[in-house]
């Protein structure tokens, strides 16, 4: 006959290894959160003046320079639907077709019959 395991053990093991890490687990926490406090570290809150983003990293070269201003007049640049808004995709285009053919539907169906005399 083969090896009978007791599953009340079975059990009891896999519970004591899960409480085992969720116990490590905590404990790093608590390291980690306690070594935060010693270092006096504090949420300075919201800043007050412009914001510092939007402008060039220091130390680029002419050439980098150059790309980011080519870039950051592009962006700002402001488009008007005359001025196309780009290719269309073949699932745009077809749910254009499909918006029109509906119209036209509903156009046919809106318009009285004339009924000869």
């Amino acid at each position: 006959m083969g090896h009978i395991a007791n599953p009340g053990l079975e059990i009891k093991g896999r519970t004591m290894g899960r409480k085992t890490g969720a116990l490590s687990i905590t404990l790093m926490l608590l390291v980690v959160a306690w070594a935060a406090a010693a270092q006096g570290v504090k949420d300075p809150g919201v800043r007050g003046g412009p914001a510092g983003a939007g402008g060039p990293l220091p130390g680029l070269t002419s050439a980098e320079l150059a790309f980011f201003q080519a870039g950051l007049a592009t962006f700002l640049e402001v488009e008007a639907v005359k001025d196309g808004l780009g290719p269309l995709t073949p699932e745009e285009r077809s749910a254009l077709a499909r918006r029109a053919a509906v119209a036209r539907w509903r156009k046919r169906r809106a318009k009285p019959k004339r009924r000869r005399s």
